[in-house]
């Protein structure tokens, strides 16, 4: 979580768009939802897939203030 909060806060200052910034917060949240029921339901595999999802969603968050 402190990798998301610093993606956010960085990617406001340095001036991301909030529309795309908005989409890609919701979607990395969505994401770690899912994760959660994945842990729960006992599939790893997908469970994987949809944290490597979470992992670029943030890490383009982190890098859209950089455009």
């Amino acid at each position: 979580m402190p990798f998301f909060i610093g993606a956010v806060i960085i990617a406001h200052m340095l001036g991301a768009g909030q529309t795309l910034l908005d989409i890609l917060a919701l979607v990395y949240v969505m994401l770690r939802i899912a994760y959660v029921g994945l842990y729960v339901a006992d599939m790893p595999t997908a469970r994987s897939a949809v944290w490597a999802g979470g992992f670029l969603a943030n890490s383009a968050i982190f890098l859209i203030g950089y455009r």
